[in-house]
């Protein structure tokens, strides 16, 4: 399949599993045609709770981002915009590259869920 095709249905079925996880709250949008997705961002309820999926997920193999924010652009202007330390401490991104495997997504939501 394509590029496209693959992060669509990999971001699809993720979003889908992880959408009614009480613990985080999916801050990226359902897909719209056309779309290449990254993956889908997620914002955790405690800094201490992403540490813990970081770990179980890392354990076992699959993958997760914590991104750097705010970038290093303008670092310190960054800092001071509201909600930029909750970014930083809380945020969460699951990748739906085309080369995760596809068996990984179900995986993925498993062990988010059997950490609360």
């Amino acid at each position: 399949p394509s590029i496209r095709s693959a992060r669509e249905g990999r971001y699809r079925a993720l979003r889908a599993l992880l959408v009614d996880e009480p613990s985080l709250q999916v801050l990226t949008p359902p897909i719209y045609d056309g779309a290449v997705p990254f993956g889908v961002a997620t914002l955790v309820d405690t800094p201490e709770l992403r540490e813990q999926y970081l770990q179980i997920l890392y354990e076992r193999g699959l993958p997760c981002e914590v991104l750097t924010w705010p970038f290093v652009y303008r670092h310190e202007k960054a800092r001071a915009f509201s909600g930029a330390e909750t970014l930083r401490s809380r945020l969460l991104v699951f990748p739906v590259h085309q080369q995760l495997d596809a068996d990984a997504i179900g995986s993925i939501a498993t062990a988010v869920s059997s950490q609360i």
